[in-house]
């Protein structure tokens, strides 16, 4: 999956925290162990690793991810914020976001 992060005018922004939550959740306990995660390059794009097929909000953040009680529970409630995306079997996504804070 390809990502990128974006300004309210579609300007790429550098150095933001991409997370990626299945749609599918059904708990902060859950969220914690599926989220993928990582941070975009100079020029606002990052690329994860393999992604398994299925649906799948992604979300941007100012601010480093991590699996702590606080940040879970603040994804939990932004989670259906993000850009909601499909992977097919194969296929290679790519997603456009703008930080949620």
């Amino acid at each position: 999956m390809k990502a990128s992060v974006e300004d309210r005018e579609g300007k790429k922004l550098a150095d933001q925290y991409v997370i990626v939550l299945p749609k599918d959740i059904r708990s902060e306990a859950e969220l914690a162990d599926t989220a993928v995660s990582g941070q975009t390059d100079q020029n606002g794009a990052w690329t994860s690793a393999t992604i398994a097929p299925g649906k799948y909000y992604v979300l941007a953040s100012r601010t480093p991810f991590d699996r702590t009680p606080e940040t879970i529970a603040l994804l939990w409630g932004t989670r259906d914020k993000g850009k909601e995306i499909e992977i097919a079997a194969g296929a290679t996504v790519e997603a456009a976001t703008s930080p949620v804070n």
